[in-house]
């Protein structure tokens, strides 16, 4: 899916819905634009939002905040929204171009052919090299806390999840004999942050 919105005010965001089976939105940042952009998670459930980290294609961490223009990547498994908003503007206003792309190595005949096709979302051309193609499977799909990379189905397989009153505690997955499970921090009643993929 591909969504694109200039904004040039304070306040103005672009959401971009998550399906099941996705796991990265690829962005296209350009425009002259002087103010800071957020970028959040949000889990529908509990409407809480969480911060995400950003990358660049190599897969080195990235922020909003660079020199446009920027291609990055966010990893989004887990949540039904993602949302960037001008928190500040000066001046100016930014183009946002996002596409979302599946984790699951089914729909390319390899991870050469995924990594191909997932390097389209960029505008310019990369080199596509085997470190690249692992790093690219990796922020895709997504490591457990061993470092180790999840099952390519992985987001095909529903989530169960523990609460404590309202607020989900835990968050699991069964598949075939491996359960993963990851853990939510809370601030107040917005999660603040989730921990990586446990397996065991």
């Amino acid at each position: 899916m591909r969504i694109s919105r200039v904004i040039d005010a304070v306040g103005e965001y672009i959401t971009i819905p998550i399906e099941d089976g996705i796991q990265t939105v690829g962005l296209t940042i350009s425009g002259t634009f002087t103010g800071t952009l957020t970028i959040v998670g949000i889990i529908s459930a509990d409407g809480g939002e969480t911060e995400l980290d950003v990358y660049h294609p190599d897969g080195t961490s990235a922020s909003l905040d660079d020199n446009l223009p920027l291609d990055l990547f966010a990893d989004v498994g887990g949540y039904t929204q993602v949302r960037i908003k001008a928190t500040t503007l000066t001046s100016g206003s930014i183009e946002i171009t996002a596409n979302t792309s599946s984790a699951s190595r089914s729909k390319a005949s390899s991870p050469l052919d995924e990594a191909l096709t997932n390097a389209q979302l960029r505008a310019d051309p990369v080199e596509v090299t085997e470190p690249v193609v692992e790093q690219i499977y990796d922020h895709m799909v997504g490591i457990d806390s061993a470092g180790n990379p999840l099952p390519s189905n992985f987001n095909y397989y529903g989530s169960s999840f523990t609460y404590n009153g309202d607020l989900i505690q835990t968050e699991f997955k069964v598949i075939g004999s491996n359960t993963y499970t990851r853990t939510y921090t809370y601030n107040g009643v917005k999660i603040s942050s989730s921990s990586a993929w446990v397996k065991s």
